[in-house]
């Protein structure tokens, strides 16, 4: 009926999720140790209603940019990190504090360990700012392959993903970021 769900049991790996106005059913849970496999149950009123399984991604470490690092207006930059273990897929993507509109790569082979932000994405602008501060992300994914990834956001998921039961998806993700600056020269 379109009402949101508050008195479920949710819980990942036996560890109950608590609902939050806020957030909906959230809580901190160990996915440290690489390969560890998450399994979430979601029941209501005695009844199981979604289930799934996912396996925590290895951090995908980015190796060739160190935060602070400048790089220069409309140049490509290429990002570089580890191979990882058990991710269905990786993303990259950038954001900057002109306002401009942010990056992503969209879903990668999970094979891929480089990926080249392309120079128009470096064509920032400001009326304020002489520098702007931009943040890059690889993300590892896991429960989600690059043949699928146009689900995430979709608000008319019809079907589970890596979720039995119930419409929406199961994803586990690790990741890594840092800063880098670039002067505008406005």
């Amino acid at each position: 009926d379109g009402d949101n769900v508050v008195d479920a049991n949710v819980k990942i790996n036996n560890t109950p999720l608590l609902y939050d106005e806020y957030l909906g059913y959230a809580g901190y849970i160990d996915a440290s140790t690489a390969g560890a496999e998450m399994e979430l149950e979601v029941t209501h009123n005695g009844t199981l209603i979604a289930g799934g399984k996912t396996c925590v991604p290895s951090n995908p470490t980015i190796t060739n940019i160190d935060s602070g690092d400048v790089h220069q207006r409309n140049t490509n930059l290429q990002v570089q990190w580890n191979s990882v273990d058990y991710a269905t897929a990786i993303e990259v993507s950038a954001t900057s504090t002109t306002g401009d509109d942010d990056y992503s790569s969209g879903f990668l082979e999970p094979t891929t360990s480089t990926h080249t932000i392309p120079a128009t994405w470096f064509d920032l602008s400001s009326s304020w700012d002489v520098i702007a501060e931009c943040t890059i992300t690889v993300n590892a994914i896991n429960g989600i392959s690059t043949d699928n990834e146009n689900i995430i956001g979709s608000d008319s998921l019809e079907v589970g993903y890596n979720l039995e039961g119930a419409s929406g998806l199961f994803i586990s993700i690790n990741g890594d970021e840092t800063t880098i600056y670039v002067p505008l020269d406005n």
